[in-house]
């Protein structure tokens, strides 16, 4: 199944047609924060880190919240294939 960065499967027919999603929750770790979306054991995690620009970027992965700091993030603008 893919997702996009917030667990809507991209081949819905609501997909792209709904609200931005809340975080349920976030943290501080490392110079970044991280967002996390959604309540199970794996979930989209968005990543904010702060450039030596100035200009804050948003990037994405799927997976456990206990382990966002380790994860591999792509641009939220790309989705990414998961096991249902």
């Amino acid at each position: 199944m893919r997702i996009n960065c917030y667990g809507e499967r991209t081949e819905s027919a609501t997909y792209d047609k709904n609200p931005p999603i809340e975080p349920l929750e976030s943290k501080a770790s490392g110079g970044s924060t991280y967002l996390r979306f959604g309540e199970g054991d794996k979930v989209p995690i968005h990543r904010l880190t702060v450039g030596e620009d100035g200009i804050v970027r948003r990037e994405w992965a799927y997976g456990k919240w206990g382990e966002a700091e380790n994860l591999d993030y792509i641009p939220t603008t790309e989705t990414t294939e998961i096991e249902e």
